[in-house]
Order: C-alpha cells, then sequence, then structure tokens
C-alpha cells in the first residue's frame, strides 16, 4: 500500500474505515489528540506496528510530516503516526493541568481509543524536545510499555526556569514575545516582523506562522495556542525529571534510546556524563551522537538520524 496521510477528526466515515469505530469511539475523539498517520507496506508477516511521533513545544504534527513519511516508505511493517500534544495544532480544546502527565493521559487515552496494538497502546514513540520528555512520560507511566522509546535531544534532568530567557531564539523567550502579540494580527507577516524585530532568527519566525489560523468573526489572523497554557507546559518539562530511569533502567520488555545534537545548546557536560553512565550501566538504555546536528535533529541531519532509527525500525522489515 502506497504511503498515505489520514487525519484524525476527518469525516465519521473516514475514520471508521481506518479503525472500524462505533459512533460512540467516534465521539471519544474530542477529548484525545488530533493526528496524521503515515502508512507504511506490511512486513513479510502482514504484521503492523505503529510509532507515535511527537513535536516539540509550539509545534504540531505537521512539523514531522516531511519526516514521518520518509520513515513510513522506509519501514515495513509500521506505520507512523504524527500527534498534536495538547494546545497545539488542532488540539487546543482542553482543560487543565496542563503538564507533562496530562500530555502523557493524553496518549494513553488516544491507545485506549484507537488499539494500534492488542493491548492498545503504541509499539514505539519518537519524541523531540519537549515531546521527547513526554515520551519519557509515556514510558513511565502508560499500562501498556512500548517496546522502543526515542528521545530526541532532550535532556532527562530538570532545567532552571531562567534557561534561554536571554536568548531571542529559545522556546522561553519566544513564547514570552506571543505573550504580547495582539489578540488578532492582519497578515502573517505582521508575527514575522514582531518576531524578527525583538531578535528572533527569520527561520523561526517563519516556523512560528504554522500556529495561526484565521479568526473567522474578526477577520485576520490569531494565535491557535493561548501562550498562558503553553508557559504552563514548559514549566512542568523544565521542572520534571526522569532520573529514575537512568539510575535503575527502564521495564525490561522496553529500549530507550536518548540521541544529542552535537552542536545543540540542550546539553551540559554533565547532562552528557549522566546519560553516558546509564548507558553504560543498562543493556536497554542507549545514547547516540549525531555531531553535525543541532537541536533540530532531523532537519540537521536526517540520513544520520534515520541510521540511528535503523537500530530498532529496520529489525521488523
Amino acid at each position: 500500500m502506497q504511503s498515505v496521510i489520514r487525519s484524525a477528526r476527518s469525516t465519521l466515515s473516514t475514520v471508521a474505515r481506518q479503525a472500524a469505530f462505533s459512533t460512540v469511539s467516534f465521539r471519544c475523539l474530542s477529548s484525545t489528540p488530533t493526528f496524521t498517520r503515515y502508512e507504511g507496506k506490511e512486513n513479510a508477516y502482514g504484521d503492523k506496528k505503529t510509532a507515535l511521533v511527537l513535536h516539540g513545544i509550539m509545534g504540531n504534527k505537521g512539523n514531522w510530516r516531511t519526516f514521518a513519511n520518509r520513515l513510513a516508505k522506509r519501514y515495513n511493517g509500521w506505520d507512523f503516526v504524527c500527534v498534536d500534544l495538547r494546545n497545539h495544532g488542532d488540539f487546543t480544546d482542553v482543560d487543565g493541568p496542563h503538564t507533562l502527565e496530562a500530555c502523557a493521559h493524553d496518549l494513553v487515552k488516544l491507545g485506549d481509543d484507537m488499539r494500534w496494538g492488542e493491548e492498545g497502546g503504541p509499539h514505539a514513540v519518537i519524541g523531540h524536545s519537549f515531546g521527547g520528555k513526554v515520551a519519557m512520560q509515556y514510558l513511565q507511566d502508560s499500562h501498556v510499555k512500548p517496546e522502543y522509546t526515542w528521545v530526541l535531544d532532550a535532556i532527562p534532568y530538570t532545567l532552571p526556569l531562567s534557561y534561554g530567557k536571554s536568548d531571542p531564539n529559545s522556546a522561553q523567550q519566544v513564547m514570552e514575545f506571543c505573550a504580547e502579540l495582539p489578540a488578532t494580527m492582519p497578515d502573517r507577516n505582521y508575527l514575522i516582523d514582531f518576531l524578527m524585530e525583538k531578535g528572533t532568527k527569520k527561520s523561526i519566525a517563519l516556523w512560528m506562522t504554522t500556529n495561526l489560523e484565521r479568526d473567522a468573526e474578526k477577520g485576520g489572523y490569531r494565535l491557535k495556542f493561548n501562550a498562558g497554557t503553553l508557559q504552563e507546559m514548559y514549566t512542568s518539562y523544565a521542572s520534571t525529571e526522569f532520573h529514575h530511569f537512568l539510575e535503575e533502567g527502564v521495564p525490561e520488555e522496553s529500549q530507550l534510546h536518548f540521541v544529542r545534537g552535537g552542536k545543540s545548546y540542550a546539553w551540559q557536560q554533565a547532562d552528557v556524563d549522566g546519560v553516558q553512565q546509564a548507558a553504560d550501566s543498562h543493556d536497554n538504555i542507549f545514547f547516540h551522537l549525531l555531531p553535525t546536528a543541532g537541536h533540530w535533529v532531523h532537519t540537521d541531519d536526517p540520513d544520520g538520524l534515520i541510521s540511528l532509527l535503523d537500530k530498532t525500525f529496520a529489525l521488523q522489515v
């Protein structure tokens, strides 16, 4: 089957064809994340597994569509599902609290509704940055443990809330800039110009326009997310650590893979040493380096990242 894209919350008939949902199950989707599925071919045994792909803060499921589609074409037996985390993309009508734990709970509920595997949950989770910590939270909290968890350029430790505040390109600072924006903007260029005047790179300012939607009542554009709720999510991200994974290991049936961009700003030497020590101490924890990549490992070195992912996903061919 050719790789195709199917988005959740489309028509009932589309969802019914995709997952054989009853009407009741379809209604449950109103409180679960929106997603786009990239379907791969069945493997030689006719099996299919599902991997969730989680974006970073202020991102959305569309950020990973090119890479996820490439993965689906490469790995027989796998579907890759790009998910909107709460308060992002098309999944914005959701009650608080807005924490890593809440994000993980959203994914648990999505797995229960979609029934991707015999026991409901996905077989793998790939998370970048904020999504990387959500992936670790899911590994901790889910009743069905994924076989593989890939954490892309996210450290398993706490961060000071002041982290990145002096950098106009950091997530923390861009969120604060967004809190100053008017409720409605005349066009996309308004956001681009506003952020660039603050010192933000044009590439990041352009990327931020993926968070805009048309305001049908007032005209113009508005942000899909609420800057205040994102700050709550970032505070949870910065204050949560998974030191117990590094010391005690992860469940025997799971593997935990960390990927560090060699030019990423996210890592301090103590972080590198801690994760490396865990990888040296546990057979199912792994630490990988992409020397030429920065924080955006999937765009800075996509071939290198795929060569790492081959270590788990290519085994299913």
